[in-house]
C-alpha cells in the first residue's frame, strides 16, 4: 500500500499542486459507503478540479485484545489495541498513530527533494450524508485556497502547505469557536440569563 501511495504522489505529484488520501478502515461503513457512490466521487473530483488530486486506502481494522501472560504469573490485565502489521508502514509514512484515530483526510506535497508535508484532518462519520458533506466542504475549500494562490507559490511546496497548514487552522479555531457559542446559548435559555 505505501509503496502504490509513493508511486502515485510521485507520479501526480506535478500534475496537482497538492494531493490527498482520506485513509479509513473497514469499520467506517458511512465513509465506505459514500466513496461507493459514483456521483458523490465524480461531484469531489469536480470540486477539487487540478488542485488536488485525491486517492483512498481502505485498511484493515485492528483489535483490541488482552495480552498474554506466563502461566503461573500474576498479572495486571490491559487490554491493548493491537494493529495489523500492513497498516504500521502507512501509518508511519503520515505519521499516524493507529487505526483508532481514523478516518482522516491526509493533504500532502513533495518539494523539488523528495521532502514529504503533510496535513491530517481528523473526519467524522455519523452518516454517508455527514461523511461526503464533510469531505466536500474541507476539500472545497482547500482547492479554492489553491486556486487564488500564486504560481510561485504552488511552486514553493513547503510555503503553500504551511498555507494550507494556516487555513485548517483557522477553520479548527473558528468551528471550536462557534461551538463554544452555541454551547454558552444554550446555557444561558436553560438558566434564563
Amino acid at each position: 500500500m505505501l509503496e502504490e501511495i509513493n508511486k502515485l504522489s510521485k507520479e501526480h505529484n506535478e500534475t496537482f499542486p497538492v494531493l490527498a488520501v482520506i485513509v479509513f478502515n473497514t469499520s467506517h461503513a458511512h465513509l465506505i459507503e459514500a466513496l461507493r457512490k459514483q456521483s458523490y466521487v465524480d461531484a469531489l473530483d469536480e470540486i477539487t478540479g487540478s488542485e488536488i488530486g485525491v486517492f483512498w486506502a481502505a485498511r484493515p481494522e485492528g483489535r483490541v485484545k488482552l495480552p498474554t501472560v506466563p502461566r503461573g504469573s500474576i498479572e495486571m490485565m490491559l487490554p491493548v489495541y493491537e494493529e495489523p502489521a500492513s497498516n504500521k508502514t502507512l501509518y508511519k509514512f503520515f505519521d499516524i498513530e493507529d487505526g483508532q484515530s481514523l478516518p482522516l483526510l491526509v493533504t500532502f506535497s513533495f518539494d523539488s527533494n523528495d521532502g514529504l508535508y503533510f496535513r491530517k484532518t481528523k473526519l467524522s462519520e455519523n452518516s454517508t450524508e455527514d461523511a461526503y458533506n464533510q469531505l466536500k466542504k474541507i476539500l472545497a475549500d482547500k482547492a479554492s485556497l489553491l486556486r487564488d494562490l500564486s504560481e510561485e507559490l504552488k511552486e514553493d511546496k513547503r510555503k503553500m502547505l504551511k498555507e494550507l497548514e494556516l487555513f485548517d487552522s483557522a477553520n479548527e479555531a473558528a468551528g471550536l469557536l462557534g461551538s463554544l457559542i452555541r454551547v454558552v446559548g444554550q446555557l444561558r435559555s436553560a438558566t434564563s440569563i
